[in-house]
């Protein structure tokens, strides 16, 4: 991500083009966001499931896919209360940047802000 789209991303100016734009870059593992910055770095299983939704660009992930992105192999048994309360951790974690985790048909999906930018880890 080039460092003129994070700092247009930060600019909040009135009357700025990018006020209020909130950009996931998925290589350096954050959220930028008009209010400041959100580090997944040291969050490993958060910040998975924010790659996996992002990918998604807005598209219902299936709870099962979301659950592979973690674990080798998935027992909803076992597995299905973990993956509820890092997606509650995500979601509390995202609220400051007006990023939302839903649940529809099966799966989860990002809510985001118009604007959205997904820089993608491998610079596309």
């Amino acid at each position: 991500m080039s460092a003129d789209l994070l700092r247009r991303a930060l600019n909040t100016a009135p009357g700025s083009p990018t006020r209020g734009t909130v950009v996931f870059d998925a290589a350096r593992a954050r959220v930028v966001h008009p209010g400041g910055a959100i580090e997944f770095a040291r969050r490993r299983v958060v910040k998975e499931l924010l790659l996996a939704l992002a990918a998604a660009g807005g598209d219902v992930v299936p709870k099962e896919a979301l659950a592979r992105t973690l674990f080798a192999r998935y027992e909803p048994g076992r597995h299905d209360a973990i993956l509820r309360v890092n997606l509650g951790r995500l979601r509390a974690t995202l609220r400051a940047a007006g990023i939302g985790v839903a649940f529809k048909a099966g799966g989860y999906y990002l809510v985001t802000p118009p604007g959205f930018v997904y820089a993608r880890p491998d610079g596309g």
